[in-house]
Order: structure tokens, then sequence, then C-alpha cells
């Protein structure tokens, strides 16, 4: 549902789907990605930053698509630094 609402072009409102979702499925690392591309094209740096590290947290196999999705190029230079 996001990703459509994305695709639609209303990044907030994807944003708060997810943000909504967070409290069914905490341990989900697709809603922290998620939330980290959103954010990050909202130019909200250090969310995208922290929910990028929580997704990481959860599946270290995320850092890899991190490394090759055009939403998160602000955050690529980052990307080897992230805990």
């Amino acid at each position: 549902m996001s990703l459509a609402t994305r695709r639609a072009n209303d990044l907030n409102a994807a944003r708060d789907i997810l943000v909504a979702s967070l409290s069914k499925f905490p341990r989900e690392a697709i809603i922290y990605y998620n939330l980290a591309c959103y954010d990050c094209q909202l130019n909200r740096i250090e969310s995208a930053k922290q929910y990028l590290n929580q997704a990481f947290e959860i599946d270290p196999n995320w850092r890899l698509h991190a490394l090759e999705d055009e939403d998160l190029k602000p955050l690529w230079d980052l990307l080897g630094r992230l805990e």
C-alpha cells in the first residue's frame, strides 16, 4: 500500500503508512529500509540514517541493496560507516 501511495508521488503519505505499520511489524527490515528511502528523498537525512541502521541491524543483507538504491544516493558515502 505504501509503495502505491509513493508511486502516486505522495512520499509523506507513504511514510505515514509505514510508520503506522511499525507497531505491528517491529522486526521487518523492509519497513525500516523503505522509511530510510522515503526520508532520504524528503531530505530527512538524520532520520534516514537511523532507519537504515535499524534495517541493517535486523537484516544485514539490506546493506547490499542500499549500495545500489538511487533513493539512498545521498547516503552512499556514509554507508560504509553506518553501524
